[in-house]
């Protein structure tokens, strides 16, 4: 299934795809995206299938993105 938009504000339509899935990647297509904007988010000049980044931790969101969040209780 295809989304489009900017940002993800739920998950609701994700899980609903996803069903019982264990593994689920959200991909960009890189062929719409500027060659400028590419080198500037940090990708090689010339992308492959399968290249991926990690957002940088710049503060708590960002830290639970990349590394996630262990509650213990």
């Amino acid at each position: 299934m295809k989304f489009s938009g900017k940002s993800v504000r739920s998950l609701t339509k994700f899980m609903k795809v996803a069903g019982s899935a264990v593994r689920v990647r959200l991909a960009v297509n890189l062929l719409n995206i500027p060659q400028e904007l590419l080198l500037q988010l940090g990708f090689d000049e010339t992308p492959i299938a399968g290249d991926y980044l990690i957002p940088s931790v710049l503060g708590k969101y960002t830290s639970f993105n990349v590394n996630g969040e262990i509650k213990v209780r």
